[in-house]
């Protein structure tokens, strides 16, 4: 009891009297008490602000809660469109209310939805989502922890996204070829491109089958993105496509 005891008075400690200004080149506010939320940055914030919405998910037994940290996702699935909507709706209901209830405000200009399907599967139904009055709008693809996905999971936005990224990193490489040996770009390989690589790399595969043209050319799109900066770093010339240091894409 007295550890329980002890770590109470810590977080009463913690929370209590916690005052706020603002400081602007040499002007500063006065003073106010924060009688809600947590110190923005602090290590603390983010575990009791978790301890504090553990119970979210108990407001709809229909959701899946998918929840990181302020980053919420709820998923349902319904072979008609009707009953999907009709049963979104009718749960949203309850996640506005767990909301009021803990003093907690959405952001619906951050609120999305997305509809996965096949991409042969097409439907002139129009979905309307609502939350507290507002209509909640339909994305072709959306982020999530970092990974675009798709309506049909082809991964499309994702591939573009990592090319992309690739792109820009591949003009800095060839740039720091002329002033720096193979082990710092090697080492700027690693700081700069892998990571886009390799980040939830076991989620996605970037596949070269026959089926799929579309997908096929833009998954060799970024593999010669990823051989241009292979060359860059051994000074090799010509369209050989390697990967020695990307060998979990497959």
């Amino acid at each position: 009891m007295e550890f329980v005891e002890l770590l109470v008075n810590g977080f009463l400690s913690y929370l209590s009297n916690r005052r706020q200004f603002v400081s602007i080149d040499n002007s500063e506010s006065d003073e106010i008490v924060l009688t809600h939320g947590v110190p923005q940055g602090s290590v603390l914030g983010p575990l009791l602000f978790l301890i504090y919405i553990n119970d979210f998910y108990r407001c709809s037994n229909v959701f899946n809660f998918h929840i990181f940290t302020d980053d919420t996702n709820l998923f349902y699935s319904n072979s008609s469109l009707l009953a999907l909507e009709s049963c979104i709706n009718e749960n949203l209901v309850h996640v506005l209310s767990w909301l009021t209830a803990n003093k907690l405000s959405l952001n619906i200009d951050k609120t999305n939805f997305i509809i996965f399907h096949p991409p042969q599967k097409i439907s002139n139904y129009t979905l309307s989502l609502k939350i507290n009055g507002k209509f909640i709008k339909k994305e072709k693809y959306i982020k999530y922890l970092g990974i675009y996905i798709d309506c049909h999971l082809s991964w499309k936005y994702q591939i573009l996204h990592i090319a992309k990224k690739i792109k820009r990193c591949i003009g800095v490489l060839s740039k720091m070829t002329f002033y720096v040996n193979s082990s710092v770009l090697k080492m700027l390989y690693y700081t700069l491109v892998f990571p886009f690589l390799s980040y939830s790399l076991h989620r996605f595969h970037i596949r070269y089958h026959h089926d799929n043209h579309n997908y096929n050319t833009r998954s060799k799109s970024l593999v010669c993105k990823t051989s241009a900066k292979h060359r860059c770093i051994d000074g090799t010339t010509g369209r050989q496509l390697t990967l020695p240091a990307t060998t979990g894409i497959h």
